[in-house]
């Protein structure tokens, strides 16, 4: 099986900045880490000789875990619609309003920060995203709106905002950050965006947070789901190689905000939940292996899709992998009958 050293370039010809050198520790993984070489290039190459890439995302990547043939008739067939939802535009509109809030918090003071039209924010970038969204109705929106005005009032209220985002403690190292990593020397370029990078000022550690939203918290389950968890492991390993950081000093939660409590229940609840992946090194080595299996298996040495492969179905137990699928659903005019037919295979 190839190494992921195979798979990464070990500079980005289309960068004129520096590549940082990475420090390899002696573990287990440095099978599977990436040896990088410092190089200064100043020759700017033209736009229109640019070598194109094909770009990947975590999503396609999550995608492909939970069920290949979705990718495929995604991402080779190009046959699913995009379809917006009401909690998708709720998530875009939180997202906003904290990195503003937050980037304000740590570059002009908590006064600034505890000045801007919070909701606005929030309600700003709902609405455009609402655009996507097919025949929203109005009671429905009123009440996400509503769940926001509560989310951001208690976040952003001055002794929760001290707990979570000590201003004193950290200094914002970037928000909506981007992560390009070129892959198998620039055929493949994933493409990420981290919500907010934060450095201890003390220690000097990275801490990497991921806002999610949802409806009553993370279940156990969750809390474990490879398609969540390994979207984190992955930003750490990126953001390794991108920026040189030893894997010992990145940090990395996912910040998850309740829409909603539980009714008359005996247990005291709390609206956020701060979640840190296991990123030891068995867990490290189990999302490097995993992803350069999709790199493998989605595409040639080339970064053309593997239009011939087999992708396997997988509806896993009951189905649960078929349940929010368009493809379950979606009708091939040529056959007049579903694109899955939800069987394992």
């Amino acid at each position: 099986m190839a190494d992921i050293n195979s798979f990464f370039t070990a500079e980005d010809p289309f960068d004129i900045t520096p590549t940082l050198k990475v420090e390899v520790p002696s573990t287990a993984l440095e099978e599977v880490l990436i040896p990088v070489v410092s190089v200064v290039t100043t020759e700017v190459v033209p736009v229109a000789e640019k070598k194109k890439s094909k770009t990947v995302s975590y999503s396609q990547y999550a995608m492909w875990l939970k069920c290949p043939q979705q990718w495929k008739l995604s991402y080779i067939d190009y046959l699913a619609p995009y379809e917006g939802s009401l909690n998708t535009a709720f998530g875009t509109g939180i997202h906003h309003a904290l990195q503003v809030f937050l980037q304000t918090l740590y570059t002009e003071g908590a006064a600034a920060a505890d000045a801007l039209p919070h909701f606005d924010l929030f309600k700003g970038a709902f609405d455009e995203a609402l655009k996507e969204v097919k025949n929203p109705l109005p009671d429905d929106i009123a009440a996400f709106e509503n769940d926001a005005k509560v989310i951001l009032g208690h976040v952003l209220a001055p002794a929760v905002r001290a707990k979570h985002f000590p201003s004193k403690a950290y200094e914002v190292v970037g928000v909506e950050l981007a992560l390009e990593i070129p892959i198998r020397g620039g055929a493949i370029t994933y493409k990420g965006y981290l919500d907010i990078v934060l450095k201890e000022k003390s220690t000097g550690k990275i801490l990497i947070l991921d806002f999610k939203t949802s409806t009553f918290g993370w279940n156990k389950y969750q809390k474990v789901d490879r398609t969540k968890v390994d979207q984190l492991l992955l930003y750490k390993r990126f953001y390794n190689q991108k920026f040189g950081t030893p894997m010992n000093q990145i940090e990395v939660e996912f910040f998850v905000l309740k829409r909603k409590l539980y009714e008359d229940v005996a247990f005291p609840q709390q609206r956020i939940q701060r979640i840190k992946p296991a990123d030891g090194k068995m867990s490290m080595k189990a999302v490097e292996t995993s992803f350069l299996e999709f790199i493998t298996e989605c595409f040639d040495p080339h970064g053309v899709p593997n239009k011939d492969a087999h992708f396997i179905k997988n509806p896993d137990k009951g189905k649960k992998n078929c349940k929010y699928c368009t493809f379950s659903k979606l009708i091939n005019p040529a056959t007049g009958e579903k694109y899955c037919d939800q069987k394992e295979g």
